[in-house]
């Protein structure tokens, strides 16, 4: 009986500190705080998952989530950048990579020049604009798109590269 009793006293004691401490930590949280609003997203998520009639993967219902709150910004500024476009855009506005100084573009399947700029290895090897770059380094650029063409063309400073370049009223391709 005693043992009985022990059991029982310590069973209940257990079960009043795990509720109190569920209750108090539910009543540190201020009314309207980040973590309601997680747990509420939390819930909404494991509802959908659960009920959904076709499989989802949880990442991608993250992103949309993400993406779906800054669109709800109507802030065109306001983006969230996947890790490798992040790269991307960092290198892009940090200038720690070589190029040949040109703007560009995909026209009738080709990377054509818009500009060279000024003093840059483009502009000092006579490319000009409405030049279409037909190789790189011996590869056809028949069908690259925009960002494909923006990434072979990048180097490391002062490397070189060969290029294949065909000119409206010139025979012939230019190297």
């Amino acid at each position: 009986m005693k043992l009985r009793n022990i059991v029982i006293v310590t069973a209940a004691a257990g079960l009043a500190l795990a509720t109190g401490g569920w209750l108090l930590q539910r009543e540190t949280e201020p009314t309207g705080s980040v973590y309601q609003q997680a747990r509420l997203f939390e819930d909404v998520l494991a509802h959908v998952a659960d009920f959904y009639v076709d499989s989802l993967d949880e990442r991608r219902l993250y992103q949309m989530a993400i993406d779906g709150m800054l669109d709800q910004l109507h802030d065109p500024y306001s983006v969230f950048l996947k890790r490798d476009d992040f790269r991307a855009l960092n290198e892009a506005t940090t200038g720690n990579y070589g190029g040949l100084g040109i703007q560009i573009d995909v026209r009738d399947g080709w990377i054509t020049v818009v500009a060279p700029l000024p003093d840059t290895p483009a502009e000092r090897a006579g490319i000009q604009s409405g030049d279409q770059i037909t190789a790189l380094d011996g590869r056809s650029t028949e069908g690259w798109k925009n960002d494909q063409a923006v990434k072979q063309l990048r180097g490391e400073p002062g490397s070189a590269v060969e290029l294949k370049v065909r000119r409206v009223g010139v025979d012939g391709p230019l190297t």
